[in-house]
């Protein structure tokens, strides 16, 4: 079984490392598909560093191919680049839009799971999770027929982002929606926004 990415073929191997990578959290599993698509994991991280540089994000998030923490270096995530990033990836890469609306994957017959709940209650149509302690996240929702993007940063485990992003996604479910006023955002601190109702 074939599939395009752009002019590169990707055999159904490459989509189960992705699907590890995605679903599972498995940076090794990553790093396989850097090198068996890109020939190397340093080609990965060059065009990795190409892409964040295009989109204007702070260069220090891709200091590697898995998002590890590199000793040494400092890596600065914001809520602004997990945003960004979600939303390229939710609107102009199909394939891992698709990749990322799945839960869960088969593997000579063992079923891998992500670690979220947020799938079965019907709460996310797609989502990404990584990092230590599954601390970073970005979801899409639709709810009323209106798409969102939720991303988390920082938690101290699954099932704190989980609890976050269901508070979130039930305020946005429970109250007669309104669209938030630009100028009820205030930034507060460098990083960190507060949306006052």
């Amino acid at each position: 079984m074939l599939f395009r990415l752009k002019n590169d073929e990707v055999i159904l191997e490459h989509l189960l490392l992705l699907s590890a990578a995605i679903i599972n959290d498995a940076s090794n599993a990553l790093i396989m598909l850097a090198n068996s698509v890109l020939g190397s994991s340093e080609n990965s991280l060059k065009m990795v560093k190409s892409i964040v540089n295009d989109l204007g994000i702070n260069s220090s998030i891709a200091e590697n191919i898995t998002g590890e923490p590199v000793e040494g270096r400092l890596q600065k995530l914001t809520l602004d680049n997990l945003f960004m990033i979600g939303n390229l990836l939710f609107t102009n890469c199909p394939a891992v839009r698709n990749m990322l609306s799945l839960s869960s994957y088969t593997f000579k017959d063992s079923i891998y799971r992500t670690k979220s709940n947020l799938y079965d209650y019907g709460l996310i149509t797609h989502g990404l999770f990584y990092g230590v302690n599954d601390s970073i996240s970005i979801v899409r929702s639709k709810i009323n027929g209106e798409t969102y993007i939720t991303v988390a940063l920082g938690v101290r485990s699954a099932f704190h982002r989980d609890a976050m992003i269901y508070q979130t996604l039930s305020k946005i479910m429970n109250s007669d929606i309104q669209k938030t006023k630009l100028e009820n955002i205030r930034k507060i601190r460098k990083s960190t926004y507060k949306i006052i109702y």
